[in-house]
Order: C-alpha cells, then sequence, then structure tokens
C-alpha cells in the first residue's frame, strides 16, 4: 500500500510514501461546528478505513472518500458512547470497545445490535473499555480500566473475569499481546503479566 493512515489528537491524515507528504482527511463536514476529535483507533477493512474517535462516535471512510459516521443518541441501535477505545473484526461484524460497554456493529445493516455492560453475574468487569484483543485459539479478550480484563464467550455472552482475585491486577490495563508458545503478555499502569495457559498468572516488574 502505497498510503499510511495516521490518527492524531487533530484528526486523520494520510501519508504518501511516495511523494513522502501528508494530507488531512477531513470526518466531520465543512460546515461543522464542533473540531475534529482525536483519533483512538484505526482499522482496515477490504479498502474502507473504521475511525474510532474520543467524542465523535465510530466512523468509515470509504475509498472514495465519502465518510459515513455512526454516533449515539440514546435509541436502541446505536453505539453506546461516543469514546471509542478501540475496534476489532470477529465473524464479520465489527466489535467497537467504548467508555461505556462493549458493542457489536452490524456492518451489513449498519447498526449496533447488542451492548455488553457491567452488573450482574458474567457480565463486564468494567464498562470502561481499553483494548480488544483475538489471540491465536481465536478467543477474544476484552481489557477494561480498573477491572481487570475478561474473556468474552461470544456463543453465550458471558464474560470470565481475570482479575486481582486472581493474582492479575485491577489497574488499567495498556495492551494485550502473545508470543509463539501462546502466552499472554499484558500491560497495566506499572507492571508486565504473563498469562500461560491454562493461564497461570505471573506478574513482573517492569
Amino acid at each position: 500500500a502505497e498510503n499510511l493512515y495516521c490518527g492524531t489528537f487533530n484528526g486523520l491524515y494520510k501519508f504518501n510514501k511516495k511523494s513522502k507528504t501528508f494530507s488531512r482527511i477531513p470526518l466531520l463536514p465543512e460546515n461543522s461546528k464542533n473540531g475534529e476529535r482525536p483519533i483512538t483507533s484505526l482499522l482496515m477493512d477490504n479498502g474502507d478505513l473504521w475511525v474510532g474517535t474520543n467524542g465523535s462516535g465510530l466512523m468509515k471512510v470509504m475509498q472514495d472518500g465519502t465518510v459515513e459516521s455512526f454516533t449515539t443518541d440514546g435509541t436502541l441501535n446505536t453505539i453506546s458512547d461516543n469514546f471509542i477505545t478501540d475496534i476489532a473484526i470477529r465473524n464479520n461484524g465489527l466489535w467497537v470497545a467504548t467508555q461505556y460497554g462493549l458493542n457489536f456493529f452490524d456492518k451489513k445493516l449498519k447498526k449496533v445490535t447488542k451492548v455488553y455492560q457491567s452488573g450482574g453475574k458474567n457480565k463486564l468487569s468494567n464498562n470502561s473499555l481499553t483494548v480488544l484483543f483475538t489471540d491465536s485459539k481465536k478467543r477474544f479478550w476484552v481489557a477494561t480500566e480498573s477491572g481487570g480484563m475478561n474473556l468474552f464467550d461470544e456463543k453465550s455472552g458471558q464474560f470470565y473475569i481475570f482479575n486481582k482475585a486472581l493474582g492479575f491486577t485491577d489497574e488499567t490495563i495498556k495492551s494485550i499481546s502473545e508470543d509463539s508458545q501462546g502466552n499472554l503478555w499484558v500491560s497495566d499502569n506499572d507492571l508486565l503479566f504473563k498469562i500461560k495457559p491454562p493461564y497461570n498468572i505471573n506478574a513482573l516488574s517492569q
């Protein structure tokens, strides 16, 4: 690809690797009274670009430059919050992490069909989410702010919480990655954790 897309605190930019120049991609109409919000996440999807923003919801930039916007208005089938923290594609649908719950966005219907939030048994440990991660066994991990990490069973809709009570952490999760042995490496504000299948948790000081 000759273009590199860059999300910044001042909107979305495209970097042309051949000409080595930046060009701004406007996400809001020219007559909009609102300024561009910081970009929190980018995800390429068959040539289209999904954009998560910090306050302007979810946006889709088509290959022809057309922008579709999806924001919350408090009604059914809209995203639960305009503050997006991460985006992931699984099973032909888009999972959108926000500061107020996890949303499943049906790309064909162009609307949210499921919202998962905290409260009750096997629910999200916290509504304020930080990171979405799919491991090599296709398991879906949902990390939170001050609520540890959740392993999400999409079929049952249940969340299995990994937190301080299990020797993990209740701090804000910053990142998740996986090594060639299938171990998960998870960072919070202060520590780096190694989670070994079947999920023995070791805290390693940074």
